[in-house]
Formats: C-alpha cells, sequence, structure tokens
C-alpha cells in the first residue's frame, strides 16, 4: 500500500510538471501554422484562438484535475490546490478577449472579460502551492514515515539533506513565478492604459508557468539529485 501511495503520488506530481513544462512550447509551435504574425498570439491564453485550441483547452483541463487532487497534511494546503486547480479549467474554457488581428468569433460568447479573474487565481495559488505548500511538506508525511507532528521547515530540511535541496529549488521557482506574473501584470497596465506595444507577453507568462511545471517536477522527485 504505501509503494502504490508513493508511486500514484509521486506520478501525479511528474504528470503535472511534465504537462506544464510542454504545453506552452507545443501550443506556440502550433499556432505558428496560423501564418499570423508571431505578435498575434502573444500570450499562452491566446492560442485559444489558434489551431492550438483543443490542445490548449484540453491540457488546462487535465492540469487542473491534477491539481486539485493534490495532497497535504495541511488543510489549507488542499483548500488552495483545488482552488487552483478549478482556476486552471477556468483558464481554458474562459477565452480571452481576442486581439486585434486574431481570427476569432465572439458573437455567441457570453464569458469575454472574465478571462483575468481564473488567471490571477491560478497564479496566485500556484506561487503559494510552490513557495509555501510544497516546502512545508513531504511525501512520507502522506506514507505515515514522517513523525506525526507537523514538523517545521528547518526541521525537516535538517533530517534530509536532499529536502534542502529540493525546498532552495521550489524559492526559485515561486520568485521567477512571482517575477514573471509581475511583469506580465505591467505589460498589461502599460498596453491597455498607455498603449504601450504588445507582442512580448508570451515570454514572462511562459516562464512562470514552467517554472510552476519545473517545481512539480521536483516535487515528484523526477531526478535522483532531488530523490529522497
Amino acid at each position: 500500500m504505501k509503494v502504490a501511495l508513493d508511486v500514484s503520488a509521486l506520478a501525479l506530481r511528474q504528470a503535472i510538471g511534465g504537462l506544464g513544462l510542454l504545453m506552452p512550447l507545443v501550443v506556440w509551435s502550433i499556432g505558428q501554422y496560423d501564418g499570423l504574425p508571431v505578435h498575434i498570439y502573444d500570450t499562452i491564453s491566446a492560442h485559444y484562438y489558434s489551431r492550438a485550441r483543443d490542445l490548449f483547452v484540453g491540457t488546462m483541463a487535465l492540469v487542473g484535475v491534477l491539481i486539485f487532487f493534490y495532497r497535504s497534511p495541511y488543510r489549507w494546503d488542499e483548500v488552495v490546490a483545488k482552488v487552483t486547480g478549478v482556476a486552471a479549467v477556468f483558464v481554458g474554457l474562459l477565452p480571452m478577449t481576442p486581439s486585434a488581428g486574431m481570427r476569432a468569433d465572439t458573437s455567441s460568447s457570453l464569458a469575454l472579460g472574465l478571462h483575468p479573474l481564473p488567471v490571477t487565481a491560478f497564479f496566485v495559488g500556484g506561487i503559494f502551492l510552490v513557495g509555501v505548500s510544497f516546502r512545508r511538506t513531504t511525501l512520507g508525511q502522506l506514507t505515515g514515515e514522517a513523525p506525526g507532528h507537523l514538523a517545521t521547515i528547518a526541521e525537516l530540511e535538517r533530517q534530509n539533506p536532499r529536502k534542502h535541496r529540493r525546498n532552495r529549488l521550489y524559492l526559485g521557482c515561486a520568485g521567477v513565478m512571482s517575477l514573471g506574473a509581475l511583469v506580465l501584470a505591467a505589460q498589461n497596465v502599460l498596453s491597455e492604459q498607455f498603449g504601450w506595444p504588445g507582442g512580448w507577453r508570451f515570454v514572462p507568462e511562459s516562464t512562470a508557468v514552467m517554472a510552476f511545471a519545473l517545481a512539480w517536477l521536483v516535487k515528484g522527485q523526477a531526478w535522483a539529485f532531488v530523490r529522497d
């Protein structure tokens, strides 16, 4: 039973990481076949209007479901995971308002304008999971190997040098996610309020998403140097 739990928990985390790491690159590559200028699809979400729509929506739905079932000994970690998972699903289902030049029929859409809400919830929840939850939890707390009490982050790191290494990576990923989200938000404000030219939002957004994915791969102990 313990081995099965180890494998299933690690496999779930690795699946989230693998999907998140590949999705920005794959949707961008597929979007290039639309024959439109690169700056048209300047966010991951903009690919809802490209040939990569089904892949984008399906991947966000699958990632959202997997995040929803993230387990932690801390109740609020699981609450945040569920909110983040639902937000991920709606990032795909609620399309962004199309930019000029996109081939989009929005006449029947009632959800335009709501897209920033799940995006914000996804980034805030994701940063909390990576920067807080991942650092204060271990797989042993789920399998019964860890002590009954909830150890502090410092105690966990003293008990396991690999945990200390993983925690440094989580902090780095959370920092990259935060910076990417701030740059993306600043670009949106400059573009909407001051007419700042867009076209490069894909870079900070995809960097933040891939940092999130990398943290899940570390949490899933995908590589020997972070494995217990």
